[in-house]
């Protein structure tokens, strides 16, 4: 049984969790915009880098956004010459995205710049609190993935 003290901890660490990424991602964001590509944007490129050449659903699906909003930000990609669109078959709706040149020069500048801003963060934690965030958010990560694979409670 929670207490009510119990459910505001609770409220209280999810809340912290959100802002905690919500502060990182402003501070990623502002550098990524430096170099002209927002979050999305780079997020997008890195899913298309580390798939090969994956097709727009897949993509969707990892960055767990609409197909609407993917075809939205690779056709402004695609303007951009960032990413190119082609098909391996002969069927129209086998659609395969890479990236351009341009693009893989942008990537290894906003990685570089991501990742200065990640050591910056965590150089100020230590090696021990480093390592003992990673245990937490490692367990907090499996616990959330066994409550999504659970089936839920039928209301009686």
């Amino acid at each position: 049984m929670h207490t009510d003290d119990n459910v505001v901890e609770q409220q209280q660490l999810f809340s912290l969790m959100a802002r905690v990424e919500r502060r990182y991602r402003a501070h990623v964001k502002d550098r990524l915009e430096f170099l002209g590509v927002t979050t999305r944007e780079y997020e997008l490129l890195r899913i298309v880098q580390r798939q090969g050449s994956p097709a727009p659903a897949s993509i969707a699906r990892s960055a767990a956004v609409s197909r609407q909003l993917v075809h939205r930000l690779l056709t402004e990609l695609a303007r951009r010459d960032l990413v190119q669109k082609w098909s391996p078959s002969d069927d129209p709706s086998d659609v395969r995205v890479g990236l351009t040149r341009a693009a893989e020069e942008l990537l290894a500048d906003a990685s570089a710049v991501v990742e200065t801003v990640q050591q910056t963060v965590l150089r100020t934690l230590g090696v021990e609190r480093q390592m003992a965030l990673a245990s937490l958010l490692g367990a907090l990560e499996a616990a959330l993935v066994e409550v999504h694979r659970r089936p839920e409670p039928a209301d009686h």
